[in-house]
């Protein structure tokens, strides 16, 4: 069985078919155009694949919803456009391939479905964030996770936004009402996420993310703890080496690296039980898969606006800014509540979370979505 799916995957990789994939319920059915994550239909029998991101399980449903609507579907890898001599309803996803189909097939209505803040805004953000830490540590720093600035909001009809109001004040004001937000979903199931907590711990905290250390504020929340012994940060993900690099491979012993996890594995579950509260001071994204899964075992988020959901001051704490003294205001408050008050808050988490991003609801307001925008 192994060596079957082996060789079926080389055969796709070899001929490009995992770049593309049609779903037809019928040949007088309107077709949908969507750029995105093709190859979720080649794998989807790989769990730790499909569990590596929350945008794979939601692909399938995308184009489960359009079959459903009445269309077919012909879903292209969003960095590898195909572009078929077919005439398109409608027009679906993220660049570089939304761009060339839409300049392929103007006539279509074109759904812009955008994952992050504005690009303009990302940008920006990434060059100021990079060179205050480069100035800082006195360490070149290369910038990292910029991205090509497109047409998009010019050309789009709508705009389907993963995040919150935080992200949509992102955008120039003239593309605001073009927008509308949707909850994404989670890879994980609320019955994995039940833990055993201790909510008297104030001293342990994590940090949960990925690529783009200084993006997401890694170095502000290292340079924090690195002045406070007493406290202990928990450091969950793939670091980048440029970020190693920069400390020259010192930390002190309360700044603890415990690298890539799975967030359904014990080892991960472990970490999690010791802490009650995130701190993640991240200057640009859609909505974090970090704070969702981190809500979803209860732990309380400790946010910086745009890593922040629309209900963060019901269930967790802004950051101010960008800077330690904002972390330090955080973690002030957070050391003045009850065991009881961090309790309540912890349950809320979960049950927000849960309730709010699984893969359910998501595909409910896709389908709404479309059925209001998508004619």
């Amino acid at each position: 069985m192994k060596l079957g799916y082996l060789l079926r995957r080389c055969y796709d990789k070899f001929w490009g078919v995992d770049k593309k994939y049609t779903s037809l319920i019928s040949k007088e059915a309107p077709w949908v155009y969507v750029s995105y994550i093709s190859d979720v239909f080649y794998k989807r029998d790989n769990e730790t694949y499909m569990r590596g991101h929350q945008s794979r399980q939601e692909t399938i449903e995308i184009v489960n919803v359009f079959n459903e609507l009445g269309y077919n579907v012909f879903l292209s890898d969003s960095n590898h456009p195909k572009l078929p001599n077919r005439n398109f309803k409608i027009l679906f996803g993220i660049e570089p391939g939304f761009v060339e189909a839409y300049r392929k097939y103007p006539e279509a209505t074109k759904i812009y479905y955008a994952t992050g803040a504005y690009s303009g805004h990302q940008n920006s953000m990434i060059i100021n964030r990079t060179d205050g830490f480069s100035q800082k540590h006195h360490y070149k720093y290369p910038y990292n996770r910029l991205v090509v600035e497109y047409d998009n909001l010019e050309v789009a009809d709508a705009i389907l936004q993963i995040g919150s109001k935080y992200t949509v004040e992102t955008y120039p004001k003239q593309y605001r009402d073009k927008i509308v937000t949707i909850h994404q979903s989670c890879v994980l199931s609320p019955e994995c996420t039940e833990l055993v907590r201790n909510y008297s711990n104030r001293k342990d905290y994590m940090w949960l993310g990925g690529g783009g250390c200084i993006l997401k504020g890694l170095d502000l929340v290292v340079d924090y703890f690195k002045e406070h012994p007493e406290l202990t940060i928990h450091i969950v993900g793939s670091i980048e080496e440029e970020f190693i690099k920069a400390y020259h491979h010192s930390f002190p012993s309360n700044v603890i690296f415990h690298g890539f996890m799975n967030v359904a594995s014990e080892e991960f579950m472990c970490i999690v039980s010791a802490c009650n509260f995130l701190i993640y001071p991240s200057c640009t994204e859609g909505m974090p898969g970090s704070v969702i899964t981190s809500m979803y075992y209860g732990i309380i988020p400790i946010v910086s606006r745009w890593a922040a959901f629309d209900e963060i001051d019901e269930m967790g704490y802004l950051l101010a800014g960008l800077d330690e003294e904002s972390i330090q205001l955080a973690i002030d408050k957070v050391q003045k509540l009850s065991d009881e008050e961090v309790e309540n808050l912890s349950l809320k988490c979960v049950k927000f979370a849960q309730n709010t991003y699984n893969l359910k609801k998501f595909k409910e307001e896709f389908k709404q979505y479309i059925q209001k925008y998508g004619n």
